[in-house]
């Protein structure tokens, strides 16, 4: 489900957009944000959360997503 609410809040943007943006933070490249929206990779914290300013996440869908998260975290545990 995180993958998917990342997809759709990326909305027209390309995987490569968002990841050229990123790629001052580790670990943010084109594949995991792939590999994030096909649910095969979780970012941490601090990666999420420059996913979401890039994004321009509303707080309410920054929140959504933070959850979505947790939940795969607490899955994976």
């Amino acid at each position: 489900m995180l993958g998917a609410y990342i997809k759709r809040l990326r909305g027209q943007r390309t995987q490569a957009e968002v990841a050229d943006n990123l790629s001052h933070v580790r670990g943010i490249t084109q594949s995991t944000i792939s590999r994030l929206e096909a649910g095969e990779w979780v970012p941490d914290i601090g990666q999420m959360e420059h996913i979401l300013a890039f994004l321009r996440a509303t707080p309410e869908e920054a929140a959504t997503a933070r959850l979505l998260a947790s939940q795969v975290a607490i899955r994976g545990s």
